[in-house]
């Protein structure tokens, strides 16, 4: 109750009205349950709001500040609203919880068909790692792109497998990433921007641009073909 409380301060009305909801509810002892159900549900709500109006309030205070030059510009921090989910090719926190979720989503078989989880080995933990990922399929080929770049963990962390992985997409699957030349990238990554609403972000290049244009990027962006095991 104390971040609905916190929250209900900031004059957020929906969660005023919800905190007077759970006091009713709480007076009846045969809806209790419901109750403590609403009590769970308004925190995460109120939770994931305040790390929202926070993250608001830090890009307009900081304006448009310069990124370092040790290494490229992510293209989606052109965006204040990706800016709340990536910072310097990495997830944030808020990032992170949507990874998650859209793994939940993707791992259970819900649509569309081209999302799933990728799952490797950590090659610091030892543990299962999994990340949402996009499947596009190019010439009969099924592949991964890494939008993050090189940088990203998973591509660390299969690369450190040696290409083992294992995708889930409702069933788990055991496969055999196998990395694509630069030179042999462009008609995937074109592909892949094609069909990836949210990581054709990080992206330079907008939806058919010509080979060419991918071609010259290519080297910038990892892609793996998807083998069986």
């Amino acid at each position: 109750m104390i971040v609905i409380r916190l929250a209900a301060a900031r004059r957020w009305p929906l969660v005023t009205g919800i905190e007077a909801a759970i006091h009713a509810l709480l007076s009846q002892p045969h809806l209790r349950y419901t109750a403590r159900f609403l009590m769970i549900a308004s925190a995460a709500w109120a939770n994931i709001a305040g790390r929202l109006w926070v993250a608001f309030i830090n890009i307009i205070e900081r304006g448009e500040e310069p990124m370092s030059h040790s290494r490229r510009s992510d293209p989606a921090e052109r965006s204040a609203l990706m800016r709340l989910f990536y910072r310097n090719w990495r997830p944030t926190s808020l990032g992170r919880w949507a990874n998650r979720f859209s793994g939940w989503w993707s791992g259970i078989g819900l649509p569309p068909k081209f999302m799933a989880v990728l799952e490797v080995r950590g090659r610091k933990s030892g543990r299962r790692r999994s990340n949402p990922v996009v499947i596009a399929t190019v010439a009969g080929g099924r592949y991964l792109v890494s939008m993050l770049g090189p940088g990203s963990d998973w591509v660390k962390n299969v690369e450190a497998a040696h290409g083992d992985a294992v995708i889930r997409q409702g069933r788990r699957r055991p496969v055999h990433l196998v990395a694509v030349p630069p030179q042999q990238r462009a008609p995937i990554l074109r592909e892949y921007v094609r069909i990836a609403s949210s990581g054709r972000q990080h992206f330079p290049l907008p939806v058919g641009a010509p080979l060419s244009d991918f071609e010259a990027i290519a080297e910038h962006y990892p892609v793996y073909r998807i083998d069986p095991s």
